[in-house]
């Protein structure tokens, strides 16, 4: 029986159950990892690092702070890369924004809207980049990001729609903070990994996951057809 439910209402379900299953990890790994937001440099590795965390919890490992720390030394290199690279990016959307703002002319306010939407395409992309470079085998930033960028291209509703969850996670951390120490944002990975699986499942490329109903059917299948004998197992006992 299909899930009734719409894919980005699934997504947001099974990342929230992920997150709070594994909420006493991930709220003292959110914790040193925001405290490493605050040097900066430090910043980049220890997303990576969560994310590392995130990514293996997924798959039935709970590593907790000591995950944080082996995923930001495994991926230094790359994470300071994808911190200049965002810094950068970043730093042009804001001035821009920033200059078209203070034009005069009538079109003024319609090259922000555009400014904005570039902005939205960027994080978008960026929200599937870290998950896509986790699960290649060859960890490429330049092919993580350009797979990032045609996923939301491909399901621009679907990324809307978890993108917006996404948002009122940070909005809620930098307001109140206390979020952050309850965990909160590591839930923005567990959806960047889902939405991933989910969309990969989509085109195609991925098996969709069994369920434990499916698996048990399956697994009862098999000692179904192992106990009832066939007509050579029959035969040979007559004899």
């Amino acid at each position: 029986m299909n899930n009734p439910f719409p894919a980005p209402f699934k997504v947001i379900g099974r990342s929230v159950v992920d997150w709070w299953d594994g909420w006493l990890d991930m709220a003292m790994v959110v914790s040193i990892w925001f405290l490493a937001q605050a040097t900066v440099i430090f910043g980049p590795p220890a997303t990576f690092g969560l994310y590392h965390v995130t990514y293996n919890m997924i798959n039935g490992e709970a590593l907790g702070v000591r995950g944080l720390f082996e995923g930001a030394k495994k991926y230094l290199k790359k994470s300071l890369i994808w911190g200049a690279i965002n810094l950068f990016a970043l730093a042009t959307i804001f001035v821009n924004f920033t200059f078209y703002g203070g034009v005069q002319a009538a079109w003024g306010p319609y090259v922000q809207m555009v400014v904005v939407g570039v902005a939205w395409l960027y994080l978008s992309t960026q929200f599937y980049t870290i998950p896509y470079f986790m699960e290649q085998e060859v960890p490429s930033l330049k092919i993580a990001m350009r797979n990032g960028l045609f996923t939301t291209l491909a399901s621009p509703l679907f990324t809307f729609i978890v993108m917006v969850v996404a948002a009122v996670v940070v909005v809620l951390s930098i307001m109140l903070v206390i979020p952050i120490f309850l965990g909160l944002p590591g839930l923005i990975a567990f959806l960047g990994f889902r939405a991933l699986n989910d969309r990969l499942v989509t085109f195609g490329i991925r098996q969709p996951e069994k369920t434990p109903k499916e698996i048990e059917m399956e697994e009862s299948g098999r000692i179904y057809s192992q106990a009832i004998p066939t007509g050579e197992d029959q035969e040979n006992r007559q004899e």
